[in-house]
């Protein structure tokens, strides 16, 4: 920025005009410092939202270090361990269909 000559002035508007080019720049900061702290701000959105929403938030990453949650082997375990060598269920005897009835 270029100084202008305000000596022809006089010193009531030269020191205006001082005045004034102070309150620009500790403005001018203001908005440096406030754009900066909106940037933060929206970094911290984004990563709130893609913590909550995001595909990170369906892994376990979170629970105890697991890869995968596993909310049936426990009860595996528990059947395994009570019928160690069970066999399947027979399957159900097979039924012969009814002739077809004639209507009238």
């Amino acid at each position: 920025m270029t100084k202008i000559d305000w000596s022809g002035l006089a010193p009531e508007a030269t020191a205006c005009i001082h005045e004034l080019e102070e309150k620009n720049h500790e403005l001018e900061q203001k908005i440096v410092r406030q754009q900066v702290q909106i940037q933060n701000l929206y970094e911290m959105l984004v990563n709130a939202r893609k913590h909550t929403f995001g595909q990170s938030s369906e892994q376990s990453k979170y629970l105890d270090g697991a890869e995968q949650l596993n909310f049936f082997n426990e009860a595996e375990k528990e059947f395994n361990k009570r019928n160690p060598r069970s066999k399947p269920s027979a399957l159900p005897s097979t039924h012969a269909r009814k002739s077809a009835q004639k209507k009238n």
